[in-house]
C-alpha cells in the first residue's frame, strides 16, 4: 500500500512546511479524509468485490476509502483528545509514528504467520477484530522487546569498550 506510505509522507511535509501547525493539519486530514471516504465508498457501491475484493490488492476505491477512514479517525482522535496532549493514546500515535517502518515489518510479519494458524478470511467479525486487536498489542510488545534488547547490547558494547 505504497499509496498510504505516500499519503503519510504528504501530511508529514504539510505539517512541517505550515511551522508544526497541528490544527491545521488535523483540519486538512477531516477534509480530504471526508472527500476520500464519499469517493472510495461511491466506487464500492458500484464495484465492491472489484475494489476491496482481494487481501493484499486493493484497488483505487479500496484505498481511497481506507486512506479516508483514517484520515477521519484521525482528526476525530485530535478533536476529542485536543487537550490532552500528553494522554495515552496522543503518546501511542506519536510513538507508532516515530517508529512506523519497524511496527510496520512486525505488524506483516506476525500477521502473515498468524493467518496460517487463524485463517482470517475464515473468520467471522468479532473474531477478526480480536485478532487485529491481538496483533496490535503483539506488535507493540515485540517493538519495546527489541528496542529494549538493542539498548542492552549498545550499552554492553559500549561498557566493553570504555574498559579497553
Amino acid at each position: 500500500m505504497i499509496s498510504a506510505i505516500l499519503t503519510g509522507y504528504v501530511f508529514g511535509r504539510l505539517y512541517l512546511s505550515n511551522h508544526q501547525c497541528a490544527e491545521y493539519l488535523y483540519k486538512v486530514c477531516a477534509q480530504l479524509g471526508a472527500a476520500l471516504l464519499v469517493i472510495g465508498g461511491i466506487w464500492l457501491a458500484i464495484d465492491f468485490k472489484g475494489q476491496f475484493g482481494k487481501f493484499f490488492n486493493l484497488n483505487g476505491g479500496g484505498i481511497s476509502y481506507l486512506i479516508g477512514l483514517n484520515l477521519c479517525a484521525l482528526a476525530a482522535i485530535q478533536y476529542i483528545f485536543a487537550d490532552k496532549y500528553n494522554g495515552p493514546i496522543t503518546r501511542a500515535l506519536l510513538y507508532a509514528s516515530k517508529h512506523v517502518t519497524a511496527l510496520y515489518v512486525i505488524q506483516w510479519v506476525l500477521i502473515c504467520w498468524f493467518m496460517g494458524v487463524f485463517g482470517y478470511h475464515t473468520q467471522s467479525l468479532v473474531p477478526t477484530l480480536c485478532l487485529m486487536a491481538l496483533m496490535s498489542l503483539l506488535t507493540f510488545a515485540i517493538h519495546k522487546m527489541y528496542l529494549q534488547t538493542k539498548l542492552t547490547l549498545l550499552g554492553f558494547k559500549q561498557k566493553s569498550k570504555r574498559a579497553a
